[in-house]
């Protein structure tokens, strides 16, 4: 639901439904937004990747505030458009929320294999049911929506 709203925020935004907006300024903003979510994720992995396995509740929880803080700000970015002052901030705080979301991912993605593992083995006593486990975790997100 929230990443609904954040879509629906940065739709307009980048002006959906507005008279004077064009394609290629919505198609401009996408594209330098989800640049910045690209690079912003090889450059965390380049730093980051080598920690993960050691710290992986860290970094779970850093996953979790990195993706709250980045629809936040993907929710807030339009509204700084009603205002002359800050209008100019309306790319920057998208830019911003994509490489939070860009990071969440990468920490997520990072830490969720050993997570599965660990409870592979405290349920089933085996590796062999980390297929098990990662079919649940996933069925879990469907229903949460993460």
């Amino acid at each position: 639901l929230r990443s609904v709203l954040a879509t629906q925020r940065i739709l307009e935004g980048v002006g959906v439904g507005r008279t004077g907006a064009t394609a290629l300024s919505a198609t401009l903003n996408f594209l330098i937004r989800d640049g910045c979510g690209m690079i912003a994720s090889l450059l965390f992995t380049s730093l980051a990747a080598s920690s993960f396995r050691r710290n992986v509740k860290t970094w779970k929880y850093f996953a979790d505030c990195m993706v709250d803080i980045g629809i936040t700000l993907e929710i807030i970015a339009p509204s700084v458009l009603s205002s002359s002052r800050l209008s100019g901030w309306f790319l920057p705080l998208l830019c911003l929320g994509n490489v939070c979301k860009a990071l969440c991912g990468v920490a997520a993605g990072a830490c969720g294999g050993a997570m599965n593992l660990f409870w592979a083995m405290k349920l089933m006593g085996t590796e062999e049911g980390i297929s098990e486990v990662s079919a649940k975790i996933g069925a879990q997100r469907t229903v949460v929506g993460g």
